[in-house]
């Protein structure tokens, strides 16, 4: 069967290949999304804390961020210098500490005067976050909002194995036409376009399906704070639904926003960083 598919005609071959890929991608992206959250109410707007929100949208990133700006803005975080030259260090408040366990962690962490970026990419200030950040993931898990390591891990192997299949018979089509000197940039093009759909589609969110519908009815629900401030709500609040960036509208929080809004965590996979 496959000297029958190396021998058919390119044109032939192409139209067979683009309806059977497609078919693999569909049938995966069908597979990925039934991860039956969607059988589980969605929870009330109050029921998850800041911390959880930001998990939620944007895993330890989010975190962080969230908690760095909490502290910065109880003042227990001194920010100097200007561009590349930032540097943020711990101010000491007599008879008082972060309450957070994360925030403490990276207030001690600023004993020395540390760059933005530092916070996203220290090997020891992430692993001791994770440990905390565990039992954030296991409240989403038991809502339903996020996968669970097993589940992810079977997301990736339906997405491989999809991969390996239409991607393999593209590199043996390519060979063959490669050596019985055959023109190859249509089915070179075919291959990339395939790679970037299975890569588009088929790659696995930590998010499940009502997780997203929640972080969308978040963001939809509290849309105005992007642009008007509320004394009655928590500043942390509005860094933790919507990122960094949604301070930039405010001139208070700009200096925040400027320093923070362009960094991004080395490893975020899959939409959320760890686990």
């Amino acid at each position: 069967m496959i000297n029958t598919l190396m021998q058919m005609p390119s044109s032939v071959f192409m139209s067979y290949f683009i309806i059977f890929s497609i078919s693999c991608i569909f049938i995966g992206w069908l597979i990925i999304r039934a991860d039956g959250s969607n059988n589980h109410s969605l929870p009330e707007l109050n029921k998850l804390n800041l911390f959880e929100i930001a998990a939620l949208r944007d895993g330890r990133k989010g975190i962080i961020q969230t908690a760095l700006f909490n502290l910065w803005q109880q003042k227990f975080l001194i920010v100097s210098g200007k561009n590349n030259m930032v540097k943020i260090r711990k101010k000491i408040i007599p008879d008082k500490q972060p309450k957070n366990s994360i925030e403490d962690i990276i207030y001690q962490f600023t004993i020395n005067p540390r760059k933005p970026t530092e916070f996203f990419t220290n090997a020891s200030l992430r692993s001791r976050i994770d440990f905390h950040i565990k039992p954030i993931n296991n409240t989403l898990e038991n809502l339903h909002l996020k996968r669970t390591n097993f589940k992810l891990k079977q997301a990736w192997i339906i997405c491989c194995l999809i991969s390996f299949v239409v991607i393999g018979t593209a590199i043996t089509r390519l060979y063959f036409e490669m050596s019985t000197g055959r023109p190859i940039i249509l089915m070179f093009l075919l291959t990339i376009i395939m790679s970037i759909l299975i890569f588009k589609f088929l790659k696995p969110n930590r998010n499940t399906r009502l997780g997203q519908l929640y972080q969308d009815k978040l963001n939809k629900h509290f849309e105005w704070m992007k642009s008007k401030n509320n004394d009655e709500i928590d500043p942390a609040f509005r860094v933790a639904v919507f990122g960094v960036s949604a301070l930039a509208n405010f001139e208070l929080f700009e200096h925040f926003s400027d320093i923070f809004a362009a960094i991004t965590e080395p490893d975020n996979k899959s939409g959320n960083s760890y686990g």
